[in-house]
């Protein structure tokens, strides 16, 4: 077994199998598309023939109009009236992506028709979000009577009244949650404002400031839509609704896109200007670039990159802002590092609240993103300034967990805050830090299931994989319900018992893995059995596949994508997360693990998990337990009583143990079979059968009477009357390993040709009673191990773990216990049970 590190659940079978396949055989039969495509639709709420063509297929046509929106026909008059009279206005954005985005494109808008103007970004740090005193007032300086604020604004009511007293007119135009008290500004803009009616509440800032300007211009301004796409996917908003429309739109006119800007920062961020454009590029490309400009700099620099028409100017702008971004990358990752460590002081706790002095307040958005996928928490991090006592930070939380709301509950403790649902920022006095961390705690867990004491609880998948439907035909035709984001997340699939018919290391440092998948029915030399597969990868999974035995049906959650190499497009997988729902076996026979064997079983130690070893034979039992000291070394005899060869051994039954290693040859099969019926706890079988083959060749070429005689008559010609002969000066004698004359010493003993002496040399016995060998137990016994060592090496990988998991018991009540690794010895002769007394 493996245990997946999330609980997984398939919307298909929560929502039916079978209901949910015919209703998709209707839909497809409707709409003309293939049967996997259309039972993602039906999962996701899209089953009706209308809705689903809709999503699929609706254009710029079925935008709203952007006088639906509340406030816009009094924000479009009074810049026209600024422009009419050739009034000086100040553009004021915010430092991210989306701000950034807003902004350039306001600037292209305004210097189009010629208007007098300046734009303005706060700076992150010394300034922070939103509008400010500072900033007004030098906007009066210069002369300004109208501030347009894209992507903020809402909450500025103190800083807008104070603009009035100034005689400076304020249009806002955001999308973030408003506050119970709304500015009074000359005209307020935003979808989510209490009494707006605008059916899509979900625009992005630039999203509602591209609106604005389609209602001044009187048509959608489609040659700006790239920067759209760019600010809606970088603001992580919901990829539905008009959201899905602009950035599918602004994706398809990437390629001919007029902005230099964009264009010289995906060349220097090495993306082919052959390849197409995906919003995988806007969010992990250009969105951490554009970002990095506010984060480590000024955001000033990324607005002149995305509002330029001069290529060497933009090739400039792009440079730095690689560098930049480079630069972000190491900060946030030591940042990240002291953030854990934190949240590793409270493993447990409902949300990760972690801070910091010196911090670089720039990289905290992408702190808090990285901790909560970590965690699966609601995750605030925040830098402490030393100088005033104020720690400012970035919150992220999950789908369910309000971030506004949760913060408007603690608005007493806060000096500020803003956002929505899913990202917030806030400041907060520092010695106020530990009553919030508790708050926001507390709010959190009546959120977080109590069942939840692990990172990752949940886990979802569309659809259980389907080989029949996925041909890859259907496969491509996925890419309709692209772009994929929030609330239209990439497909995800629950394979069940796969087959990995190939599997390799690949990367750096062998990091990840690269799989090919097939159906088990389907078998490697099948006529077409390339048609019946698809390729995988998971990046950082090397690991988590090391604990998969090449043997086992894994269960894989896995993502829907296309591998584009050469021109050629190819449908794969990337693997999410791995179980194994049955008993795994191990096929260890061929590796030299006598030499590995102590670092094999520290490795176990450290991982936790109640192991044990099974040694059949003595001699076995006691060099593995030499090697093994201060593990702790549990005996088995053959009447099942366990002894402790030291006074730090553990006598926990081996049977309550969930992984198990068959670490030699069992004298026969029915006692392996034996044991492994008493197994209760199984979860892993590593078989080893140390001395398999070297037993198998002595099956094969001593089982004749004349050549198995031939080492007797070797071992008792070199012995000398009355001549005391040691066990390593004997085996010269005779050139014969130490294992066969260990075995022919036993037999000469029992049948009393020998003797030993008590310092363990070899004594012949004069005049011995003529006996057959075959009277020896120690001679019957080693030709039946060698026939046991036969079969089991003969036996195909396959055929072997069938054949074990079918001796082990099939139970589901696994007892959860934290026992030590454990050495099992099962003795299967009279004399070395004598030998270890109870």
């Amino acid at each position: 077994m493996l245990r997946p590190r999330a609980r997984w659940i398939v919307k298909e079978i929560e929502l039916g199998t079978a209901d949910v396949r015919a209703a998709a055989e209707r839909l497809a039969d409707k709409l003309g598309i293939g049967p996997l495509l259309a039972r993602l639709l039906v999962v996701r709420g899209q089953g009706d023939p209308e809705a689903a063509a809709e999503f699929l297929y609706a254009g710029i046509e079925r935008l709203h109009s952007p006088f639906e929106m509340d406030g816009m026909e009094r924000a479009v008059a009074r810049i026209r009236t600024a422009l009419e009279r050739g009034e000086r206005i100040r553009i004021y954005g915010d430092y991210d992506a989306d701000g950034v985005c807003a902004t350039a494109m306001w600037v292209r808008l305004l210097k189009r028709v010629g208007a007098d103007f300046d734009f303005y970004v706060p700076h992150r740090v010394s300034e922070g979000y939103g509008l400010n005193v500072q900033a007004i007032d030098d906007a009066a300086g210069r002369g300004v009577r109208l501030i347009l604020t894209v992507d903020t604004g809402i909450s500025a009511v103190e800083e807008i009244e104070y603009a009035k007293a100034l005689g400076i007119d304020v249009v806002v135009t955001d999308h973030h949650e408003p506050p119970p008290v709304l500015p009074d500004a000359w005209a307020v803009v935003d979808p989510k404002k209490p009494g707006c009616r605008y059916p899509f509440r979900h625009l992005a800032g630039v999203g509602v400031a591209w609106k604005t300007a389609q209602a001044l211009l009187g048509e959608p301004p489609l040659e700006w839509i790239d920067l759209v796409a760019v600010g809606t996917v970088a603001d992580v908003v919901p990829l539905i609704g008009e959201n899905r429309i602009l950035v599918r739109e602004g994706l398809r006119r990437f390629g001919r896109s007029e902005n230099a800007g964009l264009r010289a920062l995906l060349s220097a961020a090495g993306v082919s200007p052959d390849r197409a454009v995906t919003e995988r590029d806007l969010a992990f490309v250009l969105a951490p670039r554009i970002n990095a400009g506010g984060r480590m700099d000024h955001a000033d620099v990324a607005v002149r990159l995305l509002a330029t028409d001069d290529p060497t100017e933009a090739a400039a702008a792009a440079e730095h802002l690689e560098s930049l971004n480079r630069e972000r990358q190491l900060v946030a990752e030591e940042t990240l590092r002291l953030a854990a460590e934190q949240w590793l002081g409270r493993p447990y706790a409902a949300a990760v609240v972690a801070a910091g002095e010196g911090w670089n307040a720039g990289v905290l958005g992408i702190v808090a993103a990285k901790l909560l996928d970590m965690t699966r928490r609601p995750t605030f991090v925040l830098a402490i300034d030393p100088h005033t006592g104020i720690a400012k930070g970035s919150a992220r939380s999950l789908p369910g967990f309000d971030l506004y709301r949760a913060l408007t509950e603690c608005a007493d403790l806060l000096e500020e805050f803003g956002g929505h649902e899913l990202a917030a920022g806030l400041a907060v006095r520092a010695e106020r830090l530990p009553e919030l961390r508790e708050r926001l705690e507390r709010l959190a867990g009546s959120f977080q299931p109590e069942e939840s004491e692990t990172p990752s609880t949940v886990a979802e998948a569309d659809l259980v994989w389907d080989w029949d439907a996925a041909n890859r035909e259907w496969l491509l035709e996925l890419e309709k319900l692209a772009p994929f984001g929030t609330d239209n997340p990439v497909p995800r699939f629950h394979f069940t018992g796969v087959r990995v018919a190939d599997r390799r290391t690949v990367g750096k440092d062998g990091r990840h893995v690269k799989l090919v998948l097939a159906p088990d029915f389907a078998s490697d030399d099948a006529p077409g059995k390339e048609s019946g597969r698809i390729s995988a990868v998971g990046f950082g999974m090397a690991e988590s596949f090391r604990a998969v035995s090449p043997l086992s049906r894994p269960d894989l959650l896995a993502e829907w994508s296309v591998n584009e190499w050469n021109g050629r497009r190819v449908p794969e997988v990337i693997i999410r997360d791995v179980g194994v729902p049955h008993v795994q076996v191990f096929d260890w026979r061929q590796e030299a693990l006598p030499e590995k064997l102590p670092e094999l079983a520290s490795s176990w130690v450290d991982a936790g998990r109640r192991q044990a070893l099974i040694a059949f034979d003595r001699r076995e039992a006691q060099a593995v337990a030499e090697r093994l000291t201060g593990f702790g070394v549990s005996v088995w005899t053959a009447d099942g009583e366990p002894v402790a060869p030291d006074d730090k051994s553990s006598l926990t039954r081996w049977e309550d143990c969930v992984d198990l290693w068959l670490y030699d040859v069992p004298p026969e099969t029915g006692v392996l079979r034996r044991t492994l019926s008493r197994w209760r706890c199984a979860e892993r079988l590593y078989v080893s059968f140390v001395g398999c083959t070297a037993l198998s060749e002595f099956a094969a070429a001593w089982l004749e009477p004349a050549a198995t005689r031939e080492p007797f008559r070797k071992v008792y010609g070199a012995l000398l009357n009355d001549a005391v002969v040691s066990m390593e000066e004997l085996a010269g004698r005779c050139g014969l390993d130490e294992t066969t004359i260990r075995w022919v010493v036993d037999v000469f003993g029992e049948l009393g040709f020998i003797r030993l002496t008590d310092s363990g040399h070899v004594l012949r016995v004069p005049n011995p009673v003529r006996r057959n060998l075959s009277e020896s137990a120690a001679y019957r016994n080693r030709l039946q191990l060698a026939k046991t060592a036969a079969e089991l090496a003969g036996m195909a990988p396959e055929r072997l773990a069938a054949v074990l998991l079918n001796w082990i018991p099939k139970r589901t009540d696994r007892e959860e216990r934290s026992d030590g690794f454990q050495i099992v010895h099962s003795c299967h002769t009279g004399l070395a049970a004598a030998r270890h007394p109870v």
